[in-house]
């Protein structure tokens, strides 16, 4: 199934007179829904998510992150990979797994592998020609001082890991698109394009099989604003983890570090330092090839830090964390007590959610005039597919719908799918089918691609507290071949 964003102005390039709206997440009231250790435990110090991973597995939620029991395993770099589970997503559990001793004990939640993990980032494999003990794969780094030696694992459980290769780049990231394994991380860059010096950028490199991995980076992603001397005291992107492969798109969340008042400060940075006044929220951005990324909005705050004191107050960090669960989206993040510093600073998990796949939307702009969005090709497969839009509507609902075209692609409508001949949708939800008077989708006789056109309906009525006209409001589309579940 494809899902066609709004916000995508690749799958969704042509509009006239709508609005974009990004939606933050909301927190959920009872985080951090995963918090660090007992004292003597691998994870009382910091149960840290950042580049971790959290996934929906048969089921069940599983998380896989990195602890430290104190500062000084935080400074010797010497993190534990660990793993958490939990039915619903919000109660989790970390299960005596006996398979590494610490302090003196087996009964703890560490996983196999032969190295410490800074940030296990992890995939489930679907590959048809997959062999079951390389189902879960896992791109992670072990890293000392300054020196990192990164490395691909795989696991036929995701509890235990054999290292398989050492690519050249580090990663804290590992997603597959279009046939690709791909990878993304930190990247310090001598120059941005025009020539300007640069800090903190995203950096992407992949691979065919795995094991093998481009010798050179990708400069995949930098702030649109971030054009800057010297390095290290601006806008940049950091610790870019958490990618989402939705079929056509990759969806992302980066970190926004806000570096401008605080000082020039090290990688490992200490109290004092400055980089205390260092802080970090979480951004969106997306791509169509898995190299090259956009925000939809730049700057936008995806996921908000915390008022200051409070757990998350200081610097959030993202992980590969987004799972549709009924009808919400769960991202899990972690959070960076105290700005950057190590030696006083701590953390646990926690997460935010959205509806369902309801990142952001598009309303009528005026009401006197048509509102209109147009997709990419929805190209020809000689089968039947179905199409499902996600809205919700204002405070006003009645006389406001969708309706639907196709037009071909010298941009004629087809016949029996002109607006005229669309069943209005005015009933808002998450999958409300797309429908004509004589047709259920795009029927198999179909045999040319074809551009879906959704035209937004208004009563013309004003919202009672805004100077805007009663719309609904589009969140995204769904392409599905006619069988196709839509979970």
């Amino acid at each position: 199934m494809k899902t066609l964003f709004v916000f995508d102005d690749h799958a969704i390039p042509f509009r006239s007179n709508v609005d974009l709206t990004l939606l933050q997440g909301v927190k959920y009231s009872g985080n951090p829904v995963l918090r660090r250790g007992k004292p003597g435990e691998p994870d009382a110090r910091w149960a840290r998510l950042w580049g971790g991973t959290v996934l929906r597995d048969k089921g069940k939620f599983r998380m896989w992150y990195s602890g430290a029991g104190s500062v000084q395993e935080w400074m010797l770099m010497t993190f534990k990979m660990l793993y958490a589970e939990s039915d619903d997503g919000i109660h989790w559990v970390k299960p005596d797994l006996s398979l590494a001793e610490y302090n003196g004990s087996k009964s703890n939640n560490i996983v196999n592998i032969e190295y410490p993990v800074e940030m296990p980032a992890v995939m489930i494999d679907e590959g048809e020609d997959i062999p079951a003990e390389e189902r879960y794969k896992m791109f992670s780094e072990n890293l000392k001082g300054e020196k990192s030696l990164p490395f691909v694992a795989v696991s036929p459980d995701g509890i235990h890991w054999e290292v398989v290769a050492h690519p050249k780049h580090r990663g804290v990231a590992l997603y597959k698109f279009n046939g690709y394994y791909h990878s993304s991380f930190v990247l310090y860059t001598p120059e941005l394009p025009g020539g300007y010096p640069g800090g903190r950028v995203m950096g992407t490199i992949r691979s065919r099989d795995y094991k093998n991995w481009t010798g050179e980076p990708c400069v995949a992603f930098h702030r649109a604003n971030y054009f800057m001397n010297p390095p290290d005291i601006s806008e940049q992107v950091h610790t870019p983890a958490g990618f989402w492969n939705r079929g056509n798109v990759i969806l992302g969340v980066y970190g926004q570090i806000h570096q401008i008042e605080a000082k020039t400060g090290t990688k490992f940075a200490r109290a004092g330092s400055g980089m205390e006044d260092t802080t970090e929220d979480l951004g969106l951005i997306l791509s169509n090839d898995g190299i090259h990324f956009r925000e939809a909005i730049p700057g936008f705050k995806f996921v908000g830090r915390g008022e200051k004191g409070e757990w998350d107050g200081g610097s959030l960090v993202p992980a590969n964390s987004f799972v549709n669960t009924g009808d919400f989206t769960y991202l899990y993040y972690g959070a960076w007590q105290n700005g950057m510093c190590f030696d006083n600073s701590a953390g646990d998990v926690g997460l935010a959610y959205w509806r369902r796949d309801s990142f952001g939307y598009v309303r009528i702009r005026n009401a006197d005039e048509s509102a209109v969005i147009q997709t990419e090709a929805i190209e020809a497969t000689g089968r039947g597919r179905k199409i499902y839009v996600n809205f919700d509507m204002d405070s006003f609902r009645e006389g406001c719908g969708l309706k639907f075209e196709l037009v071909d692609p010298s941009g004629r409508v087809l016949p029996g799918y002109s607006e005229e001949e669309s069943v209005m949708c005015s009933n808002p939800g998450l999958f409300r089918q797309v429908r004509w008077k004589e047709h259920q989708g795009i029927d198999k006789d179909v045999l040319v691609s074809v551009e879906l056109r959704v035209i937004l309906v208004t009563n013309g009525d004003r919202t009672p507290y805004l100077d805007t006209c009663s719309s609904p409001l589009l969140y995204c589309i769904y392409i599905a071949d006619e069988n196709e579940n839509l979970e």
